[in-house]
């Protein structure tokens, strides 16, 4: 029967049309050649057979992807092997298993990215150049419930062909720890942060925005800070810890007239259910442009409609100008603020 059918087959495409297939404009043509020997079994549980493909080329918007190169097994919902693409614009080796055999997907592999040019190829509009080695084994059905570890080594971005920035290694896990809680821990030597609660990654932006809006309505108007009002957010407890250590150059990804920070220290928690929000932050030294601080320190809490600024800076310099100490502690309920 189809269980235990034995095949080999050859098929060859030239010049198929994948963006009429697919009814997707970002394909185009495609030319491919493959095989598939020693194949067993010819239904979704059974299926066991030898993949041999290589694709001349295939177009996605608007760009020509050249010597592809797929070689494994395919085992019912299982796929162990090789896939690797080199040209000018991208250049990088895939080894490891895809496996959709469990309800949750497990994904175990190595990716040598030697170049890929994201401008060249029309993904971005920046004219960015990544390259580095990626080690990731990870299950889940989505980013929400991802857990395992994903190791990024010698990771280079390009910016318009002359700025360089580097990340050595950059080491990613999730986890459930002992009672219960998800934890996603992220540590490089520019920084280490953890994200430890119950929580839906998606969401918290959204949960933080209905914070805002429901406990400081007129604020949130003022300064144009609105939400989806998307009911399906239910909950969203957690804790958040960053440290900065040396951002080195990669402020400039964001702006030209921000300065390096260094030794940043930021705290949160956040529960949407119970509606509290507390922020920590101590900078030792700022510098935008010709404005420059020392020490700032910032404490924030709120709740029912009720919350708390304490801020201060040691000095603050703005070109010529010098500002010793400023300190501003604030009592907000509902719209409106007292000053000490």
């Amino acid at each position: 029967g189809r269980e235990q059918a034995q095949y080999s087959g050859q098929l060859s495409l030239k010049d198929f049309d994948l963006a009429r297939w697919t009814d997707n404009p970002n394909f185009g043509l495609v030319t491919v050649s493959s095989k598939v020997y020693d194949g067993v079994g010819l239904t979704q549980q059974t299926a066991d057979a030898k993949l041999d493909a290589s694709i001349d080329y295939f177009a996605f918007k608007g760009y020509d992807y050249e010597n592809l190169n797929i070689e494994g097994v395919i085992n019912k919902n299982l796929f162990i092997g090789d896939f690797g693409i080199q040209d000018d614009n991208i250049d990088f080796l895939f080894a490891g298993t895809i496996n959709f055999e469990e309800s949750i997907p497990v994904f175990d592999f190595q990716a040598d990215i030697n170049r890929v040019d994201l401008k060249a190829l029309n993904l971005i509009e920046e004219d960015f150049v990544v390259a580095g080695d990626i080690n990731l084994k990870i299950r889940g059905n989505n980013v929400n419930d991802l857990l395992g570890r994903a190791t990024l080594y010698e990771f280079t971005l390009l910016k318009d062909k002359k700025e360089t920035y580097t990340i050595d290694s950059l080491k990613f896990s999730s986890a459930i720890t002992s009672n219960r809680a998800k934890a996603w821990r992220v540590n490089s030597e520019l920084f280490k942060a953890s994200l430890v609660g119950d929580f839906e990654v998606t969401t918290i932006g959204e949960a933080v925005l209905q914070h805002i809006e429901r406990n400081f309505t007129g604020y949130a108007d003022r300064f144009n800070i609105h939400s989806k009002q998307d009911t399906a957010v239910k909950f969203n407890q957690f804790e958040f810890k960053l440290d900065l250590f040396d951002t080195k150059n990669f402020t400039y990804l964001l702006d030209k007239n921000l300065d390096t920070l260094k030794d940043v220290h930021l705290e949160t928690s956040f529960d949407f259910v119970q509606d509290n929000l507390l922020v920590d932050l101590e900078m030792p030294t700022f510098k935008f442009g010709n404005v420059s601080t020392q020490k700032i320190k910032l404490v924030t809490g709120g709740g029912q409609k009720k919350g708390k600024v304490d801020f201060s800076v040691l000095n603050t310099k703005v070109g010529n100008l010098n500002f010793d100490y400023v300190s501003l502690l604030s009592y907000i309920e509902n719209d409106s603020a007292a000053f000490n």
